[in-house]
C-alpha cells in the first residue's frame, strides 16, 4: 500500500494528462463529420444502407412487374332496399272493336283443294273476316293473270281493296272452270258476301284433283248502306 501511494504521488500529473488526452480524442472522433466524397465502395458494408440513406431520385425505378393472378370473387353483397313505387300509367283503351272501322282493311288467304270424281262438282272454302263489317261489301273475283278492276288494288301478292269492296285474287287454278260462285251461308245464297265473310265455290272441270287458291282483301265501307253484289273481272 505504501508503494502504491508513493507511485501515484510521483506519476499523478502524468495520469491526469493521459486522461485528458484520451478524452479529447474520443470526443473529436464522435463529433467530427466525414469530409465529402471520403466514403467509397470499400468503406460500405454490403446491404447496410437503406432507402432512407439516399436522396429522393438517386435510386432508379425498377421495371414494372408482371400482373398478378386474379383474386377470388368476393362474397355477394347484401340486397339493396326496394326502390319507390313508380307513378301509375294512364288507363288503357278498353274499347272493344265490334266492327271494322270505316276505311280500314283486313287481308287473308283462301284455298279449295278437293278430289273431284266427276265434272261439274262444286266445293267451297269459307272465310270469316277478322272483324265484322258494318255492311256487306261488293265482291270482285280477279282470275289469275287479270288486272285489278275498279274497286280493287294491288295483285295476288299484295291484295288491296277500296272502301266497301272485297277483292278475291286467284293465283293459279287447276281442274276448275272459270267464274266460281261467291256465296255466304248467313243468307244461304250465292249472291255475294255477307258482312261477316264469304265462300268461294269453284266447279270441277273433270274427275281429278281440283285446286284453286289465292288471297283476298276487304275494306270497310265508308257508307254502311252499301248493298252487296258480286262482280267478276273481264277475261
Amino acid at each position: 500500500m505504501h508503494h502504491a501511494v508513493q507511485h501515484l504521488r510521483r506519476h499523478g500529473v502524468a495520469y491526469v494528462a493521459l486522461f485528458v488526452a484520451l478524452s479529447g480524442t474520443s470526443y473529436a472522433a464522435v463529433t467530427t463529420r466525414l469530409p465529402a466524397n471520403s466514403v467509397g465502395t470499400t468503406q460500405v458494408i454490403n446491404h447496410s444502407l437503406l432507402k432512407m440513406d439516399f436522396k429522393r431520385g438517386q435510386l432508379p425505378r425498377g421495371p414494372r412487374g408482371l400482373r398478378g393472378p386474379e383474386g377470388f370473387a368476393g362474397p355477394r353483397g347484401l340486397i339493396g332496399p326496394q326502390g319507390p313505387t313508380g307513378k301509375q300509367g294512364p288507363p288503357g283503351d278498353r274499347t272493344f272493336v265490334e266492327t271494322l272501322p270505316a276505311g280500314k282493311t283486313v287481308r287473308g288467304e283462301w284455298a279449295v283443294i278437293e278430289q273431284a270424281t266427276a265434272a261439274g262438282q262444286q266445293f267451297g272454302d269459307s272465310i270469316t273476316f277478322q272483324y265484322p263489317l258494318p255492311s256487306a261489301p261488293v265482291a270482285h273475283y280477279i282470275e289469275a293473270g287479270q288486272p285489278a278492276p275498279a274497286g280493287c288494288l294491288g295483285n295476288v301478292l299484295e291484295p288491296g281493296a277500296e272502301p266497301g269492296n272485297l277483292c278475291i285474287f286467284e293465283q293459279e287454278p287447276f281442274n276448275a272452270v272459270r267464274d266460281p260462285q261467291i256465296c255466304n251461308w248467313l243468307n244461304g245464297s250465292c249472291t255475294g258476301p255477307s258482312r261477316l265473310g264469304f265462300t268461294v265455290v269453284p266447279t270441277s272441270f273433270e274427275a281429278d284433283v281440283m285446286e284453286v287458291d289465292g288471297t283476298w282483301a276487304v275494306t270497310a265501307p265508308v257508307n254502311a248502306t252499301t248493298r252487296p253484289r258480286a262482280h267478276l273481272s273481264a277475261p
